[in-house]
């Protein structure tokens, strides 16, 4: 893995647990010794985010799963359904990300129902919600953590150490591709507590990105706001998205802090947790 100190904003974090390596303790690996680029004037962010997937205006994967249990009940056969206080919780993912000048943190749960065939030839009704855990910390020494915290396992790897973003400005050459791309502003909002742009995509899909971060490195520009695959890209932070049309990204801010401590819990290694180390 390569760190930046944005790449800790990326969804995907895909933890692999290695066999036949040393093994290492879990502990407190927020050690400030050795720093590069250091920048007293970095403030934590922190960002609590839930993100769901709809298609036609409705989040997909649950509407799947009522789609099947409709099946079941049509078809007679006996049925498991998922318990109603955690069918919102399917095809939901929700991050929370803590980030400093030269550490970063990013922990992503992920919920959803195995709509496969049983058998082969009809559908299985035993329906389960199933769920990750994933946690992943940058240090400012330049490793990187990836913990399973349902198995309580993990590796360790050299991912190099942080680097600062250079800070940036909303200009006439950024506006001008904005408006070459398709993309229109459509004034400012708040979401929580924050000031953010509003960003209108091709396809209508709404996007609010965080406007004051500029001096941090973080853009304010519409079509720096998301990366090739469609998903909030490490040079911005999108505090709102909603779907143009009923399909595509649903995503919703509970929490965003700028300049608050969230204290060591964050970069901790569980003590529970054995770790692989990497090469």
């Amino acid at each position: 893995m390569i760190f930046s100190r944005a790449h800790i904003f990326l969804f995907a974090s895909v933890i692999a647990v290695l066999s036949g390596c040393s093994q290492a303790s879990g502990g407190d690996v927020s050690s400030d010794d050795d720093v590069s680029s250091p920048a007293s004037d970095f403030p934590t962010l922190h960002l609590e985010q839930t993100s769901v997937m709809y298609f036609e205006g409705n989040p997909q994967e649950e509407f799947n799963y009522g789609k099947s249990l409709d099946t079941c009940r049509k078809a007679g056969v006996p049925i498991t359904p998922i318990a109603k206080a955690d069918v919102g919780k399917i095809g939901r993912q929700h991050i929370t990300r803590t980030v400093e000048a030269t550490r970063s943190s990013e922990r992503v749960q992920e919920w959803s129902v195995d709509l496969s065939l049983g058998d082969g030839q009809s559908m299985s009704c035993q329906f389960r919600l199933e769920g990750t855990d994933e946690l992943v910390i940058y240090t400012p020494d330049g490793k990187a953590y990836g913990i399973n915290l349902r198995t309580h396992k993990g590796d360790v790897q050299e991912a190099g150490k942080p680097q600062l973003l250079d800070p940036t400005t909303y200009d006439s050459e950024e506006a001008f591709v904005d408006q070459a791309m398709g993309w229109k502003h459509s004034g400012d909002a708040v979401v929580a507590d924050h000031n953010c742009g509003v960003w209108i995509q091709p396809g209508d899909n709404r996007l609010c990105v965080w406007n004051e971060g500029e001096k941090w490195g973080y853009s304010r520009s519409g079509v720096n706001a998301l990366d090739a695959d469609g998903q909030p890209s490490a040079d911005s932070i999108v505090l709102e998205a909603d779907p143009g049309h009923g399909t595509g990204l649903q995503l919703r801010t509970e929490v965003f802090t700028v300049g608050q401590s969230q204290g060591e819990a964050p970069f901790t290694v569980p003590v529970d947790v054995t770790l692989s180390v990497k090469n």
